[in-house]
C-alpha cells in the first residue's frame, strides 16, 4: 500500500516518461526544487532584469538549458528588427493619435448620414454595424459626443436593424458632434474608414427638435427577388417552434422533426406548404400564373395570422395589419421574380420581418432570395440627407 499512496522519488520512472516533451526531466526537477523554497524563475527568451524594455542586439537572454534548443542569437533579431519597425512607424507624419470624445459643455450638433449596406457586409450584425461606424469615426478623426457614466459610448442612433442578409439601400444612423464640421469632407473621411460595402452617401444636418429617428421611421420598402423555380428552405416555422429563427440564406440548416410533424399534420399552420403536395423539400413546379396568383391571394385575404416569439412566449401576429399590398414587378425565367412590398411600423417598434412576409405570401420561405431594405419614410417632413444642397453645412443647429 506505501508503494501507492508513499511520495514518489525524484528519480523514479513515470508512466509518461516516454512521451518525448522537447523538455529535459532534469530542467523538470530543478524547477520543482525551486518551486519548494518559493524561488521565482524568471521567464526565458527575456533579457534579466528587464522586463518589457526594448530589447538590444547585446542582451543576453536568459536560458535553462531545459532541452528546447532555442536559438537565442535569432530570437534577438527578430525581437530587435520589431522594435526598429515601430519606431519607424511612429515616426511617420500624419500618424493618427487617440482622439478624446468631444467636451460635455461643447454645443450639441446633430447630423443625420445616409448609408448603403451591400454585397458581403450585409452579413454584418446590427451590433456590429455599430462598432463599425463608431471605429470609423475615430479613424476619420471626428470627436463624437459620448454618454455619460460609468461606461461611456458614442452617440450614434439607426434605423430598426436590419436582418441579417438583407441589404440596406438607403439606411440612416444620427450621430452628435461637438463643433461645426464640413458635411463633404465628413462623408469622404468616413468612406475611406468604413469596411468595403458600406458607403455613406450624403449627410445633413437635423434641425433642433426633431424626433428621434428610430421613432420617426413609418414604413420600410422593400423588395425581394425570388427564383422563378423555387425551392423550399430548409427552415420552415411550424408549431413546433412557432417562429422564424432562421436566415432566408442558410441552406445548411436541418428542419426539426417536430416541424416536420405539426407542419404536415395541421394544414393550417404557418408552416404548412401553401401547395398542398404535403413534401417538405425540394422543387416545387412553378410558372409566372403561380407566382402571380400566390400574391393575388395574399392581396385578397382579409387576415393572415402568423405565430412569432416574442420575448420567451408565442404571439399571434396578422400579417396584413403590417403588408397592405405586394406587387408584382417581374416575372420571367432569366430574371426571377421582382416582389416589392412596403411593411409598416408601429409604436414601441413593432412590425414583421420580410421574410415573414414571403412565408405569408408562398407558405414556406423560399431558398435563394434577394432581399433589399430600399427605402425608408418617416412621420416627420425633414428633408432627407441627399435631397438638399450642402449649403447646409454653412447653418449648424443646436439641439
Amino acid at each position: 500500500m506505501q508503494e501507492f499512496l508513499g511520495e514518489i522519488p525524484l528519480e523514479a520512472t513515470l508512466p509518461w516518461d516516454h512521451v518525448d516533451t522537447t523538455v529535459l526531466k532534469e530542467f523538470l526537477v530543478r524547477e520543482w526544487k525551486r518551486a519548494m523554497k518559493a524561488k521565482l524563475s524568471p521567464a526565458c527568451e527575456k533579457p534579466f532584469n528587464k522586463f518589457n524594455r526594448p530589447f538590444k542586439r547585446d542582451d543576453k537572454l536568459i536560458c535553462y538549458d531545459c532541452g528546447c534548443a532555442c536559438d537565442l542569437p535569432h530570437i534577438t533579431e527578430e525581437r530587435v528588427a520589431n522594435h526598429e519597425n515601430l519606431l519607424r512607424i511612429s515616426s511617420k507624419p500624419g500618424l493618427r493619435t487617440p482622439l478624446a470624445p468631444a467636451p460635455k459643455e461643447a454645443p450639441v450638433l446633430r447630423y443625420r448620414a445616409t448609408f448603403s449596406k451591400s454585397g458581403r457586409s450585409r452579413f454584418i450584425s446590427h451590433l456590429d454595424l455599430s462598432r463599425g461606424f463608431a471605429r470609423a469615426f475615430r479613424r476619420a478623426g471626428v470627436s463624437l459626443k459620448y454618454s455619460q457614466g460609468f461606461n461611456p459610448k458614442p452617440l450614434l442612433a439607426f434605423t430598426p436593424a436590419l436582418a441579417l442578409g438583407v441589404e440596406g439601400a438607403r439606411e440612416a444612423v444620427d450621430f452628435q458632434l461637438g463643433a461645426p464640421a464640413s458635411i463633404v469632407d465628413l462623408r469622404d473621411a468616413l468612406n475611406a474608414a468604413l469596411p468595403g460595402g458600406i458607403t455613406v452617401e450624403a449627410i445633413s444636418v437635423v434641425p433642433q427638435g426633431a424626433p428621434s429617428l428610430a421613432g420617426d421611421v413609418r414604413s420600410a420598402l422593400y423588395s425581394a427577388r425570388v427564383p422563378y423555380k423555387l425551392e423550399r428552405a430548409t427552415m420552415i416555422p411550424g408549431k413546433g417552434s412557432g417562429s422564424v429563427e432562421t436566415m432566408p440564406f442558410n441552406e445548411e440548416s436541418g428542419l426539426r422533426a417536430e416541424e416536420i410533424s405539426a407542419g404536415a399534420e395541421d394544414g393550417e399552420s404557418p408552416g404548412a406548404i401553401a401547395s398542398g403536395d404535403g413534401a417538405f423539400a425540394g422543387p416545387i413546379l412553378t410558372d409566372a400564373a403561380w407566382h402571380r396568383g400566390r400574391v393575388e391571394a395574399f392581396n385578397a385575404a382579409g387576415s393572415l395570422m402568423i405565430e412569432k416569439r416574442r420575448k420567451g412566449a408565442i404571439v399571434q401576429v396578422d400579417l396584413r395589419k403590417f403588408v397592405r399590398e405586394v406587387s408584382l414587378d417581374h416575372a420571367g425565367e432569366t430574371g426571377g421574380i421582382g416582389l416589392s412590398f412596403s411593411v409598416a411600423f408601429f409604436e414601441g417598434g413593432a412590425s414583421v420581418r420580410p421574410e415573414e412576409v414571403l412565408i405569408g405570401i408562398y407558405g414556406f420561405l423560399p431558398r435563394g432570395c434577394d432581399i433589399v431594405r430600399e427605402d425608408l419614410r418617416f412621420a416627420s417632413a425633414l428633408p432627407r440627407p441627399g435631397t438638399e444642397p450642402h449649403a447646409a453645412e454653412a447653418t449648424i443647429a443646436s439641439v
